[in-house]
């Protein structure tokens, strides 16, 4: 299904979003523990990771690589937001 996705096949990369959808809102409450922003930062680490999918080469987990794209892409957030507050 990866492979798949990352060769540009839409219904691959849709089924996958729909499986990562949950792990995904999970991790990203965890990391940020606000309700407000959750939805925002993870869509914006959906995008992250679909746009990855070509970088994934498979030595782990998918899922460890995904978690992984989601931590870098919510640390990128909360950067740029202290940055704009300061």
């Amino acid at each position: 299904l990866v492979q798949r996705a990352a060769r540009g096949e839409r219904q691959a990369a849709e089924q996958l979003v729909r499986g990562l959808l949950p792990r995904v809102r999970n991790l990203v409450r965890y990391l940020v523990r606000s309700d407000a922003e959750v939805d925002d930062l993870a869509q914006e680490a959906m995008v992250s990771l679909l746009r990855g999918l070509s970088g994934f080469r498979a030595d782990g987990s998918f899922q460890a690589w995904a978690d992984r794209v989601v931590a870098r892409s919510v640390f990128a957030h909360l950067r740029r937001k202290r940055a704009h507050e300061k």
